[in-house]
C-alpha cells in the first residue's frame, strides 16, 4: 500500500502479520506531474511490488468533509446532485473534486479530495502497470478499523473515537451505519473536549467517546460535561497503542480491504479518480481465457477442416466407383455430368425387365377389398351404399342405414377383417336414415 501523510510518502509491505514501511517521497509538491508519479511507481516495483491491487491511503489533512442535513423534498437523488449540493461547503467546484459520501436517515456525510493532483498520481502509477484497487482517506479507514472492534452491545446511541494524528486530533463521529462526522483539531487539550461539548448540544444525545491511544491529550475518566464519556479501548484491543496509532491500525486496515472482507465507508477510487481501464484487474485471467477460446477455435477449425478432407476424399472415391459402374453398364455411352441420375434409371429399368419387385410396393386387389367389405357385413343388416372408393391399402363407403348403431356393427366388422377403421361419420337425412360414411385401411402385414 502507499500511504500519504504530510511528510511524503511511505510504501507499506503488508502481509499476514505486520506491515513493514520504507520512505519513498521526503516532501509532498504541490504540484505533480506523469515523471514524478514513474519515479514513484519504478521505486514501488523496486521494492518488490508484485502486481497485485495497491491500496493508496490518502493524507486527511488534505480530505474535505461535510455533512449534509438532509429534507425529504430537497435530497439528493445521485451523485451528480450530491457534487452540486457540496460545492457550498467545498472551497472547489463540482468538477474540480472527487466525492463519496454515506446516506442516512436525515444527514448525508460526504468527502472529497481534489481530483488534479491525485490523477496524475494514479494514471502514472497505472500506466506503470500498478493495479490500484482502492483509494481511502487514512483518518476514515482507521476510524473503521477501530469502531469494528467494539463489540455490538457497545454501539448502541452515539459514538466518536478519537486519536493523535501529527500535529492534529481526529476525532470520528459514528454510528452503526458508519461515520457521520470528522473533525481534525488542534493537538492542546482544550480542543478535543471542544469539539465534543458543540457536538452534543447540537445532537441533544449522550456520546461515548473511545480512546486508542494512551495520551496525555485525552481524559481518563468522565469529563466536566455529564453526557461525554470517555471509554479506553483497552477491553477490546490486545494492548493500548503507544503513540501514533496510525502504523499499529493500518495493517488491518490495509488487508481488510485488500482481501475483500471489509467495503471502505469512503471510496474514492471512482469519478475522475476512477480507473480508465475497467477490466485491469481481471486482465490477466482475461487474457488467459480469450487465449483458451482462441485455442479452442482453431482445434475445432482443425477438426472440421480434417473431416471435411475426409468426406472429400470419400466423395471423390464415391464417383471413381459409379464413373467405373457407367462405363460398365453403358459402354457405347460416354459419361455426363448427372451421369447418377442416368445409373439409377437404368436400375429400375432393369429391375423391371427382369421381373425383381424386392424393394417395390405391395399393390392390392380392389377385388379383395371389395371382398372384405361385403364379407364382413353382418346378416340382416339393411344398408345401402352410393359409393364405394378402393385405394392402395384402405377403403371409403359412402351410404345409409337405419341406425347410428349400424355404423358402429360394419366398422367393427372391417376392423375384425384386419382394417384401421376411423370413428363412422353419421348424420340424420330428414327422409329417415342415417348417412354414412367410413374410412377404413388395411393394417401392416395383413
Amino acid at each position: 500500500m502507499l500511504v500519504e501523510s504530510p511528510e511524503g510518502w511511505r510504501l507499506g509491505r503488508v502481509d499476514d502479520k505486520q506491515v513493514d514501511f520504507v520512505d519513498l517521497v521526503d516532501a509532498v509538491t504541490e504540484t505533480v506531474s506523469p515523471e514524478w508519479a514513474d519515479i514513484l511507481a519504478s521505486t514501488l516495483h523496486s521494492h518488490g511490488y508484485d502486481g497485485k491491487g495497491l491500496l493508496v491511503v490518502l493524507c486527511s489533512n488534505n480530505c474535505l468533509s461535510a455533512t449534509l442535513v438532509l429534507e425529504a423534498a430537497s435530497a439528493p437523488a445521485n451523485r451528480n446532485e450530491v457534487a452540486y449540493d457540496l460545492e457550498q461547503h467545498f472551497p472547489l467546484a463540482a468538477e474540480e473534486f472527487t466525492a463519496d459520501f454515506l446516506r442516512h436517515d436525515d444527514r448525508l456525510f460526504a468527502v472529497a479530495v481534489a481530483t488534479q493532483y491525485y490523477r496524475v498520481i494514479l494514471e502514472g502509477l497505472e500506466e506503470n502497470g500498478v493495479s490500484v484497487q482502492s483509494v481511502v482517506p487514512a483518518g476514515l479507514i482507521l476510524a473503521q478499523t477501530l469502531c469494528n472492534q467494539v463489540p455490538l452491545d457497545e454501539r448502541d446511541g452515539e459514538h466518536a473515537i478519537a486519536w493523535t494524528s501529527g500535529d492534529r486530533i481526529e476525532c470520528v463521529f459514528w454510528n452503526a451505519d458508519g461515520a457521520t462526522m470528522w473533525y481534525l483539531v488542534d493537538r492542546e487539550p482544550k480542543a478535543l473536549p471542544r469539539v465534543l461539548r458543540w457536538h452534543q448540544r447540537e445532537s441533544g444525545r449522550p456520546i461515548k467517546v473511545f480512546l486508542p491511544e494512551k495520551s496525555s491529550l485525552f481524559p481518563d475518566s468522565a469529563g466536566a460535561h455529564s453526557e461525554i464519556t470517555f471509554h479506553s479501548m483497552q477491553p477490546f484491543i490486545a494492548e493500548l497503542v503507544e503513540g501514533p496509532v496510525t502504523e499499529a491500525v493500518i495493517g488491518d486496515a490495509a488487508r481488510s480491504i485488500l482481501s475483500g472482507k471489509v467495503v471502505p465507508w469512503i471510496e474514492l477510487r471512482r469519478g475522475g479518480l476512477g480507473t480508465r481501464d475497467p477490466y485491469r484487474p481481471i486482465r490477466s485471467p482475461l487474457r488467459f481465457a480469450l487465449s483458451g477460446i482462441a485455442a479452442l477455435l482453431l482445434g475445432l477449425f482443425a477438426l472440421f477442416w480434417m473431416r471435411s478432407e475426409q468426406y472429400a476424399r470419400i466423395t471423390a472415391e464415391y464417383q471413381v466407383l459409379q464413373s467405373e459402374m457407367f462405363r460398365t453398364t453403358l459402354p457405347d455411352q460416354n459419361i455426363q455430368a448427372g451421369f447418377r441420375d442416368r445409373l439409377a434409371s437404368e436400375l429400375k429399368r432393369l429391375s423391371g425387365v427382369k421381373g425383381d419387385a424386392e424393394g417395390l410396393p405391395r399393390r392390392s386387389s380392389a377385388l379383395t377389398s371389395l371382398y372384405d367389405v361385403l364379407a364382413s357385413l353382418p346378416r340382416g343388416l339393411r344398408c345401402s351404399f352410393q359409393e364405394m372408393r378402393f385405394e392402395q391399402e384402405g377403403v371409403a363407403l359412402d351410404g345409409m342405414v337405419r341406425t347410428h348403431g349400424d355404423a358402429d356393427v360394419i366398422a367393427s366388422a372391417l376392423r375384425q377383417r384386419g382394417y384401421s377403421v376411423e370413428s363412422p361419420s353419421t348424420r340424420v337425412l330428414s327422409d329417415k336414415g342415417i348417412a354414412l360414411r367410413v374410412t377404413a385401411r388395411r393394417s401392416r402385414g395383413e
